[in-house]
Parts: C-alpha cells; structure tokens; sequence
C-alpha cells in the first residue's frame, strides 16, 4: 500500500458563504425590515391624526370667527345651548358643534365650544370666546 497522508490536502479555501452564514444574514435583515415597516405605519398614523386635528381645530377657529363677527343680540348669541351639524372640509365625515351661551354682565358674554366626532369616541375639541359689546369683539 502507498503512504497515504493522513490528512487529505484540502485544496484552495472554499469561496461563497455557509449556509448558518445565509440564515442569520436574512434573520438580520428580516428583524430590521419588521422595524422599519413598525415605524413607518406608526408614522403614517400620526400623520393622519394630526391632519385629522387640524381640520377639526381649524372647523372650530371658523365657526367661533363666525359667531364673534356677528351682533352682540343675534340669535346665535342668545343665552343657552346651541348645536349645529357640520362637516369637514375634505371629508365627508359630520361633526357635532355644541356652545352654550352665559351672559357676564351687561355687555358681555362667554361662549363655551365643543366640537365632537359623530360616531367616534374621543374627547370633544373644546374652546371659550369672550364677546365685549363695548369692545366690539
């Protein structure tokens, strides 16, 4: 018998990548890919809630605009509660405005705001305006 070495000549290094080294390559990048995509819906939901604020905040801004533009003695401005359906611009989805009306003296009235969502929960969007008639606003 020839003298065969004991150890086998192993030859040029092998090129490429192992298998273990494929699978923890992909889990690694799977894991961040998850992440990313985590931030970005969170992202794009916080968008869209604050778009949605907005709207409503600037819905309110008009209608109190509104009602301190007209006469100190106008029916809108008549103690009590007052309500009006809106909807949003952009949308099509309603909004309730409620305000009650309280005199504070002669010539001055406070006028106390909340906006809702129909049909969504939430915490209403609230607001006060103060009318001076001798003021004129």
């Amino acid at each position: 018998m020839e003298n065969m070495p004991l150890v086998p000549d192993s030859g040029p290094p092998p090129q490429g990548f192992s298998l273990i080294e494929v699978i923890l390559a992909s889990g690694l990048v799977s894991f961040l890919l998850v992440g990313t995509a985590e931030l970005l819906i969170q992202s794009l939901t916080v968008q869209r809630t604050t778009d949605d604020s907005i709207r409503v905040a600037g819905l309110l801004s008009a209608e109190a605009e509104k009602l301190r533009t007209m006469p100190f003695a106008a029916d809108e401005l008549s103690p009590g509660d007052h309500e009006v359906e809106l909807s949003l611009p952009g949308g099509d989805d309603p909004v309730t405005l409620r305000w009650m009306v309280e005199d504070e003296g002669t010539a001055m009235k406070k006028v106390s705001f909340s906006l809702s969502r129909n049909g969504r929960p939430g915490r209403p969007l609230e607001a006060v305006l103060r009318l001076s008639e001798d003021l004129g606003f």
